[in-house]
């Protein structure tokens, strides 16, 4: 198993998410305000059980390696390092 794939198995990207935005909902699919437009109501459907994210207002999608990546402004190794820690 690749160490990637490891560790997307064991971060919620909701969990990751959270750090940046509020979000609400329960079980396996919660719901938050975009980071990366100006959003008025929550537009981004956080899926634990796929490990993924998407915004239907801007079109930003991705799991929680691609989130870190965009936000911390890391690279792919980086944000690996960033979501062990």
């Amino acid at each position: 198993m690749k160490i990637s794939t490891y560790i997307k198995s064991k971060v919620k990207i909701s969990e990751v998410f959270r750090l940046y935005s509020p979000i609400v909902g329960t079980g396996n699919q919660k719901f938050g305000h975009c980071i990366f437009h100006h959003d008025a109501t929550p537009s981004v459907s956080l899926r634990d059980n796929k490990g993924s994210y998407k915004c239907f207002s801007c079109g930003a999608h991705g799991d929680a390696i691609q989130l870190v990546m965009d936000m911390e402004g890391l690279d792919y190794m980086g944000s690996l390092k960033f979501l062990i820690e």
